[in-house]
């Protein structure tokens, strides 16, 4: 099996943050591991620290690649049920973007005949069908792989802010306490939210462009 570095941080780098953030709410609530794991874990001796080098980043990978499997299918769901519009729809629907040319290069890629009224779901084809014809493209990679870190640190992020609400709500613990760290909190969540969205967006222009600037 052949990672690239960037495969191999896109889900270090979310499952360091998952356990982070959990590490913090359990901090700052006092709270203990549930029930069973908790009794297991309180009989383990503590790891080497020469160990805990190698095991970290492995556990970190494990989480990070749940968390890479859970983001991915909720954007494909969050795409679906239109809960967010696909990129490619938004740079397709803005008519001054690509000029008429262009355009008509892309709609022709799904046999549509208006190269201005484009819907959701051929905007969702015509980009499909722009990634099979760029496949491996070493220019529009690094904004691929910038596009799904940004994802799955947005995914790793809410898990840990889901995972922080159940505790306060299973522990009687009131929202007020330690309201600052709520409120930073959700600050994050709409900046990491926004970013994704703009890598997201960053990424189907320049592949579009890549496709509309190549040779016919």
């Amino acid at each position: 099996m052949n990672y690239r570095f960037q495969e191999i941080m896109k889900m270090v780098v979310p499952g360091f943050l998952l356990i982070i953030f959990i590490s913090l709410f359990n901090s700052a609530y006092q709270i203990e591991l549930y029930g069973e794991i908790g009794k297991v874990s309180k009989n383990i001796k503590p790891i080497p620290d020469t160990i805990m080098v190698v095991v970290l980043p492995f556990v970190a990978f494990l989480v990070g690649y749940i968390v890479n499997m859970l983001a991915s299918f909720g954007e494909r769901c969050s795409c679906k049920w239109k809960i967010i519009d696909r990129p490619s729809h938004k740079l397709l629907k803005k008519e001054t973007l690509f000029t008429k040319e262009q355009r008509k290069k892309l709609v022709g890629l799904i046999n549509h005949p208006d190269e201005y009224n484009i819907c959701r779901e051929q905007a969702g084809q015509i980009f499909k069908k722009v990634k099979e014809i760029h496949k491996g493209s070493h220019d529009v990679d690094e904004f691929y792989y910038q596009a799904i870190m940004a994802r799955n640190i947005l995914g790793s992020y809410t898990i840990g802010l889901f995972y922080g609400v159940i505790t306060v709500i299973v522990n009687n613990i009131t929202f007020g306490e330690y309201g600052w760290l709520w409120g930073v909190s959700v600050f994050l969540w709409i900046c990491l939210y926004l970013q994704w969205g703009r890598n997201n967006k960053t990424y189907a222009r320049r592949l579009i462009s890549e496709y509309l600037t190549g040779e016919d």
